[in-house]
């Protein structure tokens, strides 16, 4: 059997353009948080086959501008410049894989008038598809309650 799912963890947001949006987002909170939630809920994580997204910013000199660069890599490894988690590609040993990564969905926006509206739904997504004989149909809402443990807890409840 053969279980594909998004699970999406957003608030709604509605207010004037330029307004700050207190979302979740993979920023919040270490991935090693998630990574022991999900395994509360049954789920190993093996961090040994699992990698990130990162971006990060340089300048090659004092004149230049600013370059954002974004780089994939194993889990856990260190960058001698501060980074933001851009996706979180988790796995276990039996051929799970979930991908994390922030979700923006701007479903309204004025741009270039003064007190516009922006609307949207903010926050993370994960998508998954796993395939076994005998899957887990509760594996969707196992993963959504890490989610929520992980990034909708103490100061982040929004």
């Amino acid at each position: 059997m053969k279980l594909t799912e998004i699970i999406f963890l957003t608030i709604h947001h509605s207010g004037p353009v330029g307004t700050k949006i207190n979302r979740p987002t993979l920023a919040d909170k270490p991935v090693d948080e998630l990574i022991e939630n999900l395994r509360k809920n049954g789920i190993s994580i093996a961090k040994e086959h699992s990698e990130q997204t990162l971006s990060y910013q340089f300048r090659k000199s004092q004149e230049d501008n600013l370059v954002v660069k974004t780089a994939t890599v194993p889990l856990g490894t260190a960058f001698p410049v501060p980074t933001i988690p851009a996706r979180f590609y988790l796995r276990d040993k039996e051929g799970l894989e979930l991908t994390f990564r922030n979700y923006d969905n701007t479903i309204q926006q004025q741009e270039g008038v003064y007190d516009g509206i922006v609307a949207g739904d903010y926050g993370i997504k994960c998508e998954f598809s796993f395939e076994r004989e005998q899957t887990d149909l509760s594996l969707p809402k196992k993963i959504k309650s890490a989610m929520e443990k992980t990034y909708l807890s103490g100061e982040n409840i929004f």
